[in-house]
C-alpha cells in the first residue's frame, strides 16, 4: 500500500525524464512479465507506437490494469492503438465488469468494490486512481468501459507528442 501511495504522490511531477519510447515494446515487456507467471494475456499487436513518455511510470499504470484484468477477468488482451492525436493502451478482460453507477467512483483514491483491503481480494483501491494520474501525466485520460459482451475494456490514453501539463 505504501508502494502505491508513494507512486501516485509521485505521478503528478515528473521525477523521470520523458523520453520518445516504442510503447508496444514497453506493453510487450509487462504482458510478458505475466505470461512468465502462468497468467493467461495476450498482446496484440498492430505496429509501432512511440510516444515521449516517463516508461516507469506509464509501465507501472500499465501493470495495474492488467492485474486487474487478470485478477477479475481470468486473464487479459491488450493493445496499443492509435486514438486520434492520442495513443491507447487497451486492456480488455471477460470478467464481470463494474456495475455502470460504480465506474467514477473506482478511480477515486482507496475506493473498493469489494471492501476489505486484503491482498488476497484486491488491493488498497489504488491501482486505478494510478493509472488515471499517470494518463493524465502524459497528455490523456483513463476510460472504463463495460464491454456488451461482458467484461471490461480499460483504456488508457497518452498523448502522441508530449506529456501533458495536469
Amino acid at each position: 500500500m505504501l508502494d502505491d501511495t508513494l507512486a501516485l504522490a509521485r505521478s503528478g511531477r515528473a521525477v523521470e525524464q520523458p523520453r520518445p519510447v516504442d510503447l508496444d515494446a514497453l506493453v510487450d515487456a509487462v504482458v510478458e512479465e505475466f505470461r512468465v507467471l502462468g497468467n493467461q494475456v495476450e498482446m496484440v499487436s498492430e505496429g509501432k507506437h512511440s510516444a515521449l513518455i516517463q516508461p516507469n511510470l506509464l509501465r507501472r499504470a500499465v501493470r495495474n490494469l492488467i492485474e486487474n484484468g487478470v485478477k477479475y477477468g481470468g486473464g487479459a488482451r491488450v493493445a496499443v492503438r492509435p486514438a486520434g492525436d492520442m495513443l491507447a493502451v487497451e486492456i480488455e478482460d471477460d470478467g464481470p465488469g463494474i456495475p455502470e453507477d460504480e465506474i467514477a467512483r473506482v478511480i477515486e483514491p482507496f475506493y473498493r468494490l469489494e471492501p476489505s483491503r486484503s491482498r488476497e481480494t484486491g488491493g488498497a483501491g489504488l491501482g486505478l486512481t494510478l493509472a488515471r494520474a499517470a494518463a493524465a501525466a502524459h497528455g490523456g485520460r483513463l476510460e472504463l468501459e463495460n464491454r456488451p459482451e461482458g467484461g471490461l475494456v480499460a483504456r488508457l490514453l497518452v498523448a502522441k507528442e508530449g506529456l501533458g501539463a495536469d
